[in-house]
């Protein structure tokens, strides 16, 4: 794709993005964010705190299971915690040409998936955990590209990576239904 014709990332939120007060990792704790967005009370957090705790899971995980936060919201905060993006993958429009940068099964794997190209050089990249340097390396050298994480919610990452499941297979198809054409041409001619 040339990269001079892509269209550069918009960052109102009207476009689905939105982004964190500040970049770089917040030293706040996700509960505290959690409180400060007006998401949930200090009790329902420690409670959830304790819950997570006991239960060796994620305190956003608890908070979203008991109903006190959303997938969405969690995803926000999560943004928040990390300094980077967040994306509503119901708003943004995926440019395709990114997304089809990355095979579906690598996509599904990292739970990411590139959405847009920022410039010439960055894409950026629809994720459930900003925190996977490793996820992020490898998709800056499967692409080519720099990476610019954004955090979505996890269903939503999932519906797009199905998606680029069902495009590839309907290329895959075409191809083999091609070469299946191909050497009948051939024998007729012959």
């Amino acid at each position: 794709a040339d990269n001079a014709s892509m269209t550069p990332v918009q960052t109102a939120s009207s476009s689905g993005i939105t982004e964190p007060s500040s970049r770089g990792r917040n030293p706040k704790q996700i509960g505290d964010i959690v409180v400060n967005f007006g998401y949930a009370s200090r009790e329902a957090v420690e409670a959830a705190i304790a819950e997570a705790a006991a239960t060796h899971r994620r305190t956003g995980e608890v908070l979203v299971d008991r109903g006190v936060l959303t997938p969405d919201q969690l995803a926000r905060v999560i943004a928040e915690r990390f300094g980077v993006d967040h994306v509503d993958l119901n708003i943004f429009r995926v440019d395709m040409s990114a997304a089809n940068l990355m095979p579906a099964a690598t996509a599904k794997r990292y739970s990411a998936v590139p959405v847009g190209f920022i410039d010439g050089r960055t894409l950026l990249v629809a994720m459930v955990d900003p925190g996977n340097v490793l996820a992020i390396d490898d998709v800056s050298l499967m692409t080519g590209y720099d990476v610019r994480p954004a955090v979505a919610v996890q269903e939503d990452v999932t519906a797009l990576i199905a998606r680029l499941n069902q495009l590839e297979d309907v290329t895959v198809d075409d191809v083999l239904q091609d070469e299946d054409a191909g050497p009948e041409v051939v024998d007729l001619r012959e």
